[in-house]
C-alpha cells in the first residue's frame, strides 16, 4: 500500500470532524481523484484485513472510524512486505481475490511489492506460466493487470494459491484469519457447521478447513460484485479437491 494512503488515514484519525476531498488533497499534495481511490483503496483493505471500511464518506466529507482505523493501521505497520517471488505472487492473487477491481494499477503494484516494471512484468508472466491449467490469465493493458477466465476458474485458482501459501499444507481455521476479516471466517464458519449437523454429515478438520476456504473465497467474490452465475460449483482443484 502506498504511503499516501496510510498518510491519508493518519491524516483523518487527527481530525475531531470530517474533511471533503478537496481539503485532503490540499494538505496531502494528491488529486482529488487521487485522494478518493486511495479512500475506496483503504475501504479495501480494512474489509479485508479488519472485517470493516475505515473510512466513513457523507456530504460534510471524509472521516475515521476510529476503532477500524487504528486496527487496520496496525495491520499495515506490522505486515511485512513480500520478498519472494511466491509472496508477491499471492499478494496480486489477494487483490482479486479480495479486492472489487476488475482490474489492478501496475504501478500501484510496483510500489506494494517494491519492484520495478520490467520486475513486475516477469511477475505477471510466471503467474500465467505456473497456473496455465486453471484456464485464467493476468493481461496487462494500458499499464492495468486485469485477471481473465471464467469465475469458477479463477475462484479454483484463488483457493488453491491461498491454500498453497500456508506452506506445508496444514490448515486450521485460524490459518484462514491471515487472509480473510476473521468475523467472516467465523460466521461462515458457524453456518457451514450448522448446515453438517442439519443434514447429519461428518467430515474430517482437514476436509472441513478446505471447504470453509472455498466458501470464503466465493462469499468475498459476491461480496465485491462477482458473478457466480456461469455454471459453476464449489468444485476444488489440486489437493483441496483430493481433501474432499
Amino acid at each position: 500500500m502506498r504511503d499516501d494512503a496510510t498518510k491519508l488515514l493518519r491524516l483523518l484519525l487527527a481530525q475531531d470532524g470530517p474533511l471533503t476531498a478537496k481539503r485532503l488533497s490540499d494538505r496531502l499534495g494528491l488529486s482529488v481523484r487521487s485522494v478518493k481511490y486511495r479512500v475506496a483503496e483503504l475501504n479495501r483493505e480494512g474489509e479485508r484485513l479488519v472485517g470493516g471500511a475505515p473510512i466513513r464518506s457523507s456530504h460534510s466529507g471524509y472521516a475515521a472510524v476510529r476503532d477500524l482505523a487504528r486496527a487496520l493501521l496496525q495491520q499495515i505497520d506490522g505486515a511485512p512486505s513480500p520478498r519472494t517471488r511466491a509472496e508477491r505472487e499471492h499478494h496480486i492473487i489477494k487483490r482479486f481475490a479480495l479486492g472489487n477491481a476488475d482490474g489492478v494499477s501496475m504501478f500501484d503494484l510496483c510500489d506494494e511489492l517494491h519492484v520495478s516494471y520490467s520486475t513486475l512484468r516477469g511477475i505477471v508472466s510466471h503467474l500465467n506460466e505456473r497456473f496455465v491449467s486453471f484456464k485464467v490469465s493476468f493481461v496487462v493493458e494500458h499499464d492495468v493487470l486485469y485477471f481473465s477466465g471464467s469465475e469458477r476458474d479463477k475462484r479454483s485458482l484463488i483457493s488453491s494459491a491461498l491454500f498453497e501459501e500456508t506452506g506445508s499444507g496444514v490448515m486450521d481455521a485460524s490459518v484462514l484469519k491471515d487472509s480473510f476479516p476473521e468475523a467472516a471466517v467465523e460466521s461462515v464458519s458457524g453456518i457451514l457447521d450448522e448446515g453438517l449437523r442439519a443434514h447429519h454429515y461428518s467430515i474430517n478438520e482437514f476436509a472441513r478447513v478446505v471447504f470453509l476456504l472455498h466458501l470464503l473465497v466465493t462469499v468475498s467474490r459476491i461480496r465485491n460484485g462477482q458473478s457466480i452465475t456461469d455454471g459453476s460449483s464449489l468444485e476444488a482443484t489440486g489437493d483441496p479437491q483430493e481433501a474432499l
